[in-house]
């Protein structure tokens, strides 16, 4: 009996599996022979004539095939179905949601102003504190202080410590005279009384000195203020020509040239050709190109910042009249320029190219883009791309 179940089992399935083969052959064939006759229209017309035909044939031709192969045929689809991947729709966002979106990057926006608006502040500040100090120092030590070369980030507001300190250094003198000179009525008030004479002698040559170191230092920081504020409006109006370098103090001492036996250099005759004269900045067809000249006029510009100092900036103050400059700043705040045409950072005091850790990053992504970046602000060429 078992066989015999079995052997009905095996046949009922060859049954339905050969039903099944048959009408899937067969409706395939109807579909062929509906395209092929589709596909011999003759023009227009007979292909909507010939549409509406065989879309009518196929569905006479799909409910021949039995109820329940049907059944099985759309079960079997809907499971296909099922198994295919579903697109990924994106929940549209509320206006609300899109509300504090962009309240969100404005709120950045905001902030990121404020801090570079906080960083440009605390920069000025440095460099007036920094001009101050120098000047000062100068005015004190009477011209025996030789003033530090500081290279302010920002020239003009260098040129405003300076005066700052100068108009110290002019009250800071007339506070020494008038003090020397109450000094010097007290000595004589002292000396006249014959008891303290030493005392009245000592305390007059006292006063008398600071008397005498108040009045030059009052006069110094006097005619250095006229001086530097002269050279702040120049800079103001663009009219500056200090050369590749920021303007010194008024009150710096000159340096001396070096002698022909220190640099190298052969000494010259008096008989010798005579000098040419330099070429002008402006007004000659054969000026010196300065870099870039072409460029637009700004301050300073960062094109890379990596923490609160470390950062590539660019200065570009007075185009064609003054160098502009790119320069590396370390984290210790130790600045490197750019050797544009060597591709290389070096100490612009003294020539010296920078250690090999810091010519490393000219192989960095960023900071190749943030130097092709300043050359574009300056109106020159890139160099890396």
């Amino acid at each position: 009996m078992a066989s015999l179940a079995l052997e009905g089992l095996i046949s009922q399935y060859e049954l339905e599996q050969g039903k099944q083969d048959y009408y899937s052959k067969w409706i395939l064939g109807n579909v062929f022979t509906s395209a092929r006759q589709l596909a011999h229209s003759g023009g227009p017309l007979e292909l909507v004539q010939n549409l509406l035909a065989e879309s009518k044939a196929m569905y006479l031709a799909y409910h021949q095939v039995p109820a329940d192969l049907r059944q099985r045929w759309w079960g079997n689809y809907k499971s296909y179905l099922a198994q295919q991947p579903q697109p990924e729709t994106e929940k549209p966002k509320s206006w609300w949601e899109k509300m504090f979106e962009q309240y969100g990057e404005n709120e950045i926006l905001t902030a990121e102003a404020k801090r570079e608006s906080a960083q440009l502040q605390m920069e000025l500040a440095w460099d007036v504190a920094q001009g101050a100090n120098e000047t000062i120092k100068v005015n004190q030590s009477l011209g025996l202080y030789e003033q530090r070369d500081y290279h302010p980030n920002h020239p003009i507001a260098g040129k405003v410590g300076e005066i700052a300190g100068n108009v110290v250094s002019s009250l800071q003198g007339i506070g020494e005279f008038i003090a020397g000179a109450g000094g010097e009525l007290f000595s004589v008030a002292v000396s006249s009384t014959g008891v303290l004479t030493l005392f009245g002698v000592l305390t007059g040559v006292a006063s008398t000195g600071l008397m005498s170191h108040g009045g030059v230092l009052a006069y110094n920081g006097a005619s250095n203020l006229g001086e530097s504020s002269a050279e702040l409006w120049q800079m103001m109006k663009g009219e500056w020509k200090p050369g590749a370098t920021p303007p010194k103090s008024s009150s710096a001492k000159p340096e001396k040239p070096p002698k022909a036996e220190e640099s190298g250099e052969v000494p010259q005759s008096k008989s010798s050709k005579p000098k040419e004269k330099p070429l002008e900045a402006e007004g000659t067809g054969g000026a010196k190109k300065t870099f870039g000249e072409n460029g637009t006029q700004f301050e300073s510009k960062t094109t890379w910042q990596n923490g609160k100092t470390e950062r590539i900036d660019v200065e570009n103050p007075n185009p064609g009249q003054r160098d502009g400059q790119i320069h590396y700043h370390e984290a210790n705040n130790t600045k490197w320029y750019l050797d544009v045409e060597n591709k290389e950072f070096y100490n612009q005091k003294t020539g010296e190219k920078a250690p090999s850790k810091i010519q490393k990053l000219l192989k960095d992504k960023d900071v190749q883009k943030a130097i092709d970046k300043g050359l574009k602000f300056l109106g020159e060429d890139n160099i890396f791309k």
